[in-house]
């Protein structure tokens, strides 16, 4: 079972957006700017951390194949909420 720390980060993308969105003078392109950085963001510490998890597997850590695996699901949850918010924000022209 998935911890649910590891929705933390998504949840952290979904209010910074929020506040981006909802911000005096910011406008939909800021948004998708935004949203655009955060998956950016999220997709290398994706990459990070499988590459970590690789590493693990293959020189037989468990705390670091565990620990790995745990922070790509927290990025990848992370980052699919960033195409998410990209997503909405295009359509809501």
């Amino acid at each position: 079972m998935v911890n649910l720390i590891a929705f933390v980060p998504a949840l952290l993308t979904a209010a910074i957006l929020a506040v981006v969105r909802w911000a005096p003078r910011s406008t939909r392109s800021d948004l998708r700017r935004w949203g655009t950085r955060a998956l950016v963001f999220w997709t290398a510490v994706a990459a990070g951390a499988l590459v970590a998890l690789l590493a693990g597997l293959r020189l037989q850590h468990a705390d670091l194949a565990v620990w790995s695996a745990f922070a790509l699901i927290a990025a990848s949850a992370a980052a699919v909420t960033a195409v998410a918010v990209r997503l909405v924000s295009s359509f809501a022209r």
